[in-house]
């Protein structure tokens, strides 16, 4: 079975016999030029993180939980932009893209029997399209890689255009680690000098029918049904190295913002972010259908301050335990206009609870239950965990102000979609034609 990271290499090893090589060129490549990486700050990984709030790692995690979700897509992003830029490359070393001629070539050795066509288009523009062969003997068409604009000259390298894999077509790639369910189409579109945005690298993926196992229902104990995830997440690099993006995750049926499990609700993880390998920060809002782009980040109910705020105080009114207390304990401490009374209860909305705490003395209510109730956009990051929250950024990370802006943000429209206009290749023909 191959990994994500590994089967476009091992694949295209047999490139290396199909066609008669030039090397790779010392000057900038095509791979580096037509995708980037995404900073692992951004994405999450190993390694420890400096913190600045002095809180439970309990706490910590359940904040943590929250970002993770947006943080995985962008990783997932960011290990398909990889799995392209070894295609390229390879290509690349090959002499595929400074032959400018139109070609076909069967595969041998591992992928014995797969073909791949390399048409020119005329002008600057070309197409590959690259065919699997089936158990059955058939073949299945995986990738098609549209070139619609690329130059090598001595000033460097530019290309603008897409590719398009149908993940399902090679069945020996392995389930993505995190995922019961992989992606069944990805889309990556790239420009090396995008016009409006000052010439600066720029991507954007796609991605349909996967299903990230921490928001997945089915998961549950007994299981939920529940649909498939779609995502889109656009980024650019600037010079430095610096990435901004911004992106939104459909989630058909979650329960993962919710203490009650059989509350299901379509949700979207919508995110913008900025950072490089040192530091990140994100905005986050984990909105219900419907929502609106303008205010995503700053209407509580949307934000990820309060969805975590609204668990919390589920938690609470369900009496359930809460550092070393229970729920209906705690709620009977704040001075509500009617008495909390456990033998009949009244049912304080998640603001009257949040108000409440923190009309308390400090000194009065846990720390950890006052920071959980009081997240706040954006989060600062490095590698591992998150950093430190709230308005006022601390020294050496992006601001709020530097992170995309409204206009930026993805719609819920674009990523519904895809329902009605699903990724697809422009010629679909199982007949690879020779």
């Amino acid at each position: 079975m191959k990994t994500l990271r590994t089967f476009l290499a091992m694949t295209l090893a047999a490139l290396v016999t199909a066609f008669s090589g030039c090397g790779w060129l010392s000057r900038p490549t095509v791979a580096d030029t037509v995708v980037f990486g995404i900073p692992d700050t951004m994405t999450g990984g190993s390694g420890a993180a400096a913190l600045s709030r002095d809180i439970a790692e309990t706490t910590r995690s359940t904040i943590d939980g929250f970002y993770d979700a947006a943080r995985f897509q962008i990783w997932f992003a960011s290990e398909w932009a990889d799995a392209v830029k070894q295609l390229i490359g390879v290509l690349e070393s090959n002499g595929v893209f400074e032959k400018a001629e139109s070609f076909d070539a069967e595969l041998s050795g591992q992928n014995a029997g797969d073909k791949i066509t390399w048409t020119v288009q005329g002008g600057d523009a070309c197409l590959l399209e690259w065919w699997k062969k089936q158990s059955g003997g058939g073949f299945e068409k995986f990738v098609e890689l549209q070139l619609d604009h690329y130059t090598n000259t001595e000033a460097g390298i530019t290309a603008r255009g897409h590719i398009i894999v149908e993940v399902a077509a090679d069945e020996d790639i392995a389930l993505v680690p995190g995922f019961t369910r992989n992606a069944e189409w990805v889309k990556v579109q790239f420009d090396s000098e995008k016009a409006d945005l000052d010439g600066v690298q720029w991507m954007k993926l796609s991605a349909t029918g996967f299903q990230e196992e921490s928001l997945d229902p089915s998961q549950l104990d007994p299981p939920a049904p529940t649909d498939c995830q779609e995502c889109i997440i656009e980024a650019s690099k600037e010079p430095s190295g610096t990435v901004a993006l911004s992106g939104s995750t459909s989630v058909p049926g979650t329960t993962a913002v919710t203490y009650f499990a059989d509350e299901y609700e379509m949700r979207y993880y919508v995110y913008v972010g900025r950072g490089d390998s040192e530091t990140a920060t994100m905005n986050l809002g984990v909105p219900l259908d419907g929502y609106d782009t303008g205010t995503v980040f700053t209407d509580f109910e949307n934000t990820v301050g309060g969805v975590i705020s609204e668990y919390i105080a589920d938690l609470l009114r369900d009496d359930a335990q809460l550092g070393g207390l229970y729920g209906h304990e705690i709620l009977a401490g704040l001075d509500f206009d009617e008495p909390f009374e456990n033998t009949a209860p009244p049912n304080p909305t998640t603001d009257d609870i949040r108000t409440e705490i923190n009309a308390l003395d400090p000194g009065a209510v846990d720390e950890n239950l006052l920071t959980l109730m009081n997240v706040e956009n954006p989060a600062y990051f490095q590698v591992s965990s998150y950093y430190d929250f709230g308005p006022d950024a601390p020294a050496g990370y992006p601001t709020a102000a530097e992170l995309p802006g409204e206009d930026d943000i993805i719609p819920q429209s674009e990523v519904d979609a895809f329902e009605g206009a699903p990724i697809s290749f422009a010629d679909p023909s199982d007949d690879p034609g020779f």
